[in-house]
């Protein structure tokens, strides 16, 4: 396949890296950085606009650039031609941004880089129990290190619409796995309990979430170290626990981007998406993102129709 890859910062280039690693072949990469696009890529350029329209049709676009960008960015490549698009989680600010790109995009994969679907803890273990009982318990919580980025500036998810904050950065990522498993959510309530040892309470996430499957999740993220991250899963069956420092789930966590970025390739290959977020789904997730900003703003439980 052709890639023409929008962004090479961190994640950006840990795609690099796996879509190297299965033999893919870049044509061009956009970065306002230009030095950070690699050697491997024949054709560096600061503007995705002048990359998508010379370089567009026919190849998979994969958008890994700030989170306001992936909406547009996605548009235009629709309009050139792109062959299939990946774009990095969030996969937009709200809900209804998407609307648009799942109208235009019709018949194109198009997948969101929800990698932790593929962490063994979750895709081995969890998954599998969800599916035989959705109407469980599940607990996801974390230490995120975001404050050690280089890019990290203290300014809360409610103002910030490139970082997002600990709801719209860290939290999809939760939100997504208790959809996956426990199928859609139909109440949201989140609170923001000040904490401490937290930042600020911008910084920290503690959102509940009732799934229509009767199905629960209880959601903590904090912004802040050191980096810490656990799963609990409890049905009338089996209750599991686990710590994703643990060693072995660790080193997992490096093999989970590549088996998203494989079983993304197989979705563009095969019209199939998996176990690939599509669109769709992706935008549900959104729509608990939303949910979740209005339960904190109204101070109250937000139903989802």
């Amino acid at each position: 396949m052709n890639i023409l890859q929008l962004g090479f910062g961190s994640i950006g280039s840990r795609h690099h890296a796996n879509l190297t690693a299965l033999g893919q072949t870049y044509i061009a990469g956009v970065d306002p950085i230009i030095e950070r696009v690699p050697q491997n890529v024949p054709h560096g350029y600061r503007s995705a606009e002048d990359a998508l329209e010379k370089h567009g049709d026919g190849a998979v676009v994969i958008i890994a650039t700030p989170s306001v960008e992936h909406v547009p960015q996605a548009m235009v490549a629709v309009k050139h031609g792109a062959r299939a698009i990946l774009l990095e989680k969030p996969p937009s600010i709200k809900a209804p941004e998407l609307d648009k790109l799942i109208s235009a995009a019709k018949g194109i994969p198009v997948g969101v880089a929800f990698n932790f679907r593929f962490h063994p803890v979750y895709s081995e273990n969890i998954l599998p129990q969800a599916r035989k009982m959705p109407r469980g318990f599940m607990a996801l919580a974390a230490n995120d290190d975001v404050i050690s980025w280089p890019n990290y500036e203290r300014r809360g998810w409610v103002a910030d619409r490139v970082q997002g904050g600990a709801l719209l950065t860290s939290a999809v990522h939760a939100i997504d796995l208790a959809i996956e498993a426990m199928g859609p959510v139909d109440e949201v309530i989140m609170v923001q309990a000040m904490d401490p040892s937290v930042a600020d309470s911008e910084s920290m996430v503690n959102l509940n979430l009732h799934h229509k499957s009767e199905g629960n999740a209880m959601i903590y993220i904090a912004w802040r170290k050191p980096h810490f991250q656990a799963a609990l899963w409890r049905s009338p069956e089996c209750a599991m626990f686990f710590s994703l420092q643990d060693e072995t789930w660790f080193q997992a966590r490096e093999s989970m981007h590549f088996l998203m970025m494989r079983a993304f390739l197989n979705y563009v290959e095969t019209g199939d998406p998996g176990r690939v977020c599509t669109l769709e789904q992706a935008r549900h997730v959104m729509e608990v993102v939303d949910a979740g900003r209005r339960s904190w703003e109204e101070r109250g439980v937000v139903r989802i129709s």
